[in-house]
């Protein structure tokens, strides 16, 4: 952190645009080989001022304002995704752990009451003793002292096992006071899970209110979601369509090798391409011209982890 351009965006949360790229800072590769890019665009992937990551892009023309700032919504809805991730997996860490707290709990306190069990016998079984003990004073008046003295150790004894009771009676209540209290917590974490699923509803919400096609697949390249205007432009009507499958699944074998090919590049070279015209299959299985950007979904180890695609369609120039 603070090493280098990256590092230095990371570490002062900023977006950092260079015109004027060193010789030799990077190449990008395309199928006509090797150029400097022209312009660089750095931009920290944050979300509740904690920064999550940062995302790099290069490119032959300079980056204009609005493309600035989409590309920072953009990470900071990947920032929000990747918090809600890590709070979800903490959250479900938590319960689990609560979960078998409560389970111990339980196990102690039925051994507690076992042992008052056992406790209660052995109470009444010095009752029956001593009773025995008074019958055998008044039959035997001459050993009255050791009578007595017996009398004596055995009392001691019943108040032992009264303070043990009491003892595992305080200590039954404190479970109980104990297991209450896990139980609001357990109960106040599963309002926080809700209010992340409600976060990521609210998420959904906004990528559906875009006019642009936003589609995000795992890095195995099964579609894990899209927004609303990718559902109004193809043939499917609802993520459950779509969700699990791949692109050969979903449209012709022909455009979807296409789609898996650029995918594929894509994740294997670690960099994006951005700006390209690609056709997709609409609802009435027409063919509609788009321009096309493709973007690897890095880890906190910088490993390629899916790909998001961002698609609008692309109009005819007078």
């Amino acid at each position: 952190m603070g090493e280098g351009l990256v590092g230095q965006s990371f570490a002062e949360k900023s977006i950092l645009h260079l015109t004027k790229v060193p010789e030799n800072y990077v190449n990008v590769t395309s199928g006509l080989g090797k150029s400097n890019p022209k312009s660089i665009l750095i931009i920290p992937l944050i979300v509740n001022e904690e920064v999550y990551g940062v995302m790099e892009l290069a490119s032959f023309g300079k980056y204009q304002e609005y493309q600035i700032n989409f590309i920072d919504k953009a990470g900071q809805n990947i920032a929000s995704s990747l918090a809600n991730v890590k709070s979800i997996v903490k959250t479900q860490a938590l319960l689990d752990e609560l979960k078998l707290q409560a389970q111990e709990m339980r196990s102690k306190e039925e051994e507690m009451l076992q042992n008052m069990e056992e406790l209660k016998a052995t109470q009444e079984e010095g009752f029956r003793k001593e009773q025995e003990s008074e019958e055998l004073r008044i039959k035997l008046e001459k050993r009255n002292k050791t009578f007595k003295r017996n009398e004596n150790v055995l009392r001691r004894a019943f108040e032992v096992q009264r303070k043990k009771e009491k003892a595992l009676q305080d200590e039954i209540k404190k479970m109980e006071e104990s297991e209450i209290e896990i139980n609001k917590k357990i109960k106040k974490l599963e309002n926080y899970k809700n209010e992340k699923e409600n976060q990521e509803n609210e998420l959904q919400f906004i990528l559906d209110n875009l006019n642009i096609g936003v589609i995000w697949k795992d890095k195995n390249l099964n579609y894990l979601g899209a927004n609303k205007y990718f559902l109004d432009k193809t043939p499917y009507n609802s993520m459950k369509e779509i969700i699990g499958k791949k692109d050969l699944e979903l449209f012709p074998k022909e455009i979807a090798e296409k789609y898996m090919e650029n995918d594929k590049l894509r994740i294997a070279t670690n960099t994006p391409l951005l700006d390209f015209t690609e056709t997709i299959v609409t609802k009435n299985n027409k063919i509609m011209r788009t321009k096309k950007s493709h973007i690897p979904l890095r880890d906190e180890k910088n490993e390629v982890k899916g790909i998001l695609t961002i698609f609008k369609k692309l109009t005819k120039k007078r």
